[in-house]
């Protein structure tokens, strides 16, 4: 439980490092009580992944390539780990665990750097989506050529 109320702690301070006048930013609308950290991670984790969001989009059409960028990357990530995953209706524990210690901790600590800034999240997502693309391909292949053997 130490860890769950530093987390809390953090979670209040992260808002604070974005100006709310930037053109990007959100408002912290998301955490305000101690375990909302981690209960509004199912909606965050893709939001502050993907950068800005359909209404965000619309409002400046500018974001509208980024909008479908994130979203293509998004999509293409869930596919390629639920295929890693689940081959032949059997679940791969390998790629189990490597979706949990890689893929979803990358995604857990861009989390808050992403959520309140699309700017921030396309641009910190930047440095981790070509080795997490590579990654989940050879990861597909090396899983399709394991249950091909069987």
């Amino acid at each position: 439980m130490h860890y769950i109320d530093s987390i809390f702690e953090y979670s209040q301070i992260m808002p604070k490092h974005f100006s709310s006048d930037g053109g990007t930013t959100r408002k912290n609308e998301f955490w305000h009580n101690e375990y909302d950290f981690f209960t509004f991670m199912p909606i965050g984790l893709p939001m502050a992944f993907s950068g800005p969001t359909l209404v965000e989009a619309i409002n400046n059409v500018k974001l509208f390539p980024f909008f479908f960028e994130g979203t293509f990357l998004f999509i293409l990530l869930v596919y390629y780990n639920l295929t890693s995953i689940i081959v032949r209706k059997k679940v791969n524990t390998l790629a189990l665990s490597l979706f949990f210690s890689f893929t979803c901790m990358i995604l857990i600590t861009h989390y808050p750097f992403g959520l309140f800034n699309a700017g921030s999240a396309m641009r910190y997502r930047s440095g981790f989506i070509l080795p997490m693309c590579v990654f989940l391909i050879y990861m597909k292949q090396y899983v399709t050529q394991g249950s091909a053997k069987n």
